[in-house]
């Protein structure tokens, strides 16, 4: 499989158990900000107004929305991004500069 890899000049394969235990430090407080607040959005949800559909779109809205939805959602994820970057450096490197610390592209990292 090493010979399909594309990050020729990156070193760090395997990581280390050090890294590999920060990885798990940095999972588990991120896991214990997302589940509360989504238990909150979900009970929030379940006790706000409930709405009935009384009629579904047609497939060329629903594409329509779907298409503008991806579109929206490309944009405001960039310029979140950058933004994180270039104009709020309180929360760079406290926060997101921990998403750039990882150059291997491996799976449980996606995740933090």
């Amino acid at each position: 499989m090493w010979k399909y890899k594309i990050q020729d000049n990156v070193k760090s394969y395997p990581i280390s158990k050090e890294q590999f235990v920060d990885l798990l430090k940095i999972l588990f407080i991120n896991q214990s900000v997302i589940i509360p607040c989504l238990m909150i959005a979900y009970y929030v949800d379940k006790w706000g107004p409930v709405t009935t559909i009384h009629a579904l779109p047609t497939i060329s809205t629903a594409m329509t929305h779907i298409f503008f939805y991806m579109i929206a959602i490309e944009i405001t994820f960039y310029y979140a991004h950058r933004m994180l970057h270039y104009i709020y450096h309180f929360f760079y490197k406290r926060i997101h500069k921990k998403h750039h610390t990882w150059i291997p592209p491996i799976a449980i990292a996606a995740r933090q």
